[in-house]
């Protein structure tokens, strides 16, 4: 994968652990980390201008979306809150190396689920949750790619908790 790009995907990361309260900034990790999820899951990918096309592609999308169905707030939340289950849940199985195919997207159907409905009962704290595990999956995923896959399965699992954690405490202290 492209340096420029590894270097935007942990720049959105960081935005988000910070300002992931904003639905369309969300909406953009979102589309990042599940074009992360699919470009690392689809071989041959990774090293082109096609999976720079698909990340970038999702996460301005997705971003856009959020910001065009931002009145149908609950559909948005469902949305969103499928899509941020199904993306996390499959770089949580990509973290583990537990990737495999079809099983893959089946796990990441019933993360999506899940996340769709706990977003649709907890809105404003689905999106605090959200915007700090996808910022910390971002920037934990992107520095593991800048060093080519040279973290640690712990180290990198330890940073997300952490990161996400501070970034939980951050937004909701404002909150």
């Amino acid at each position: 994968m492209e340096t420029w790009l590894i270097v935007l995907i942990i720049a959105l990361g960081i935005v988000l652990l910070f300002f992931g309260k904003r639905l369309w900034l969300l909406g953009a990790g979102v589309g990042a980390l599940l074009g992360v999820a699919l470009v690392r899951l689809i071989p041959g990918l990774g090293s082109g201008w096609m999976g720079a096309l698909i990340i970038l592609g999702l996460a301005v999308t997705i971003g856009v979306l959020a910001i065009v169905f931002k009145s149908f707030t609950n559909l948005l939340a469902m949305g969103l809150g499928f899509l941020a289950g199904g993306a996390i849940t499959l770089s949580i199985l990509d973290l583990f190396s537990l990737s495999s195919g079809f099983w893959a997207f089946i796990i990441a159907a019933g993360g999506g689920l899940i996340g769709a409905i706990l977003a649709n009962r907890f809105f404003d704290w689905v999106i605090l949750i959200s915007a700090g595990l996808i910022g910390a999956l971002l920037v934990m995923r992107g520095l593991d790619l800048l060093v080519s896959g040279g973290l640690s399965d712990l180290l990198v699992s330890l940073g997300v908790i952490v990161l996400a954690g501070l970034s939980i405490f951050y937004m909701a202290r404002k909150k």
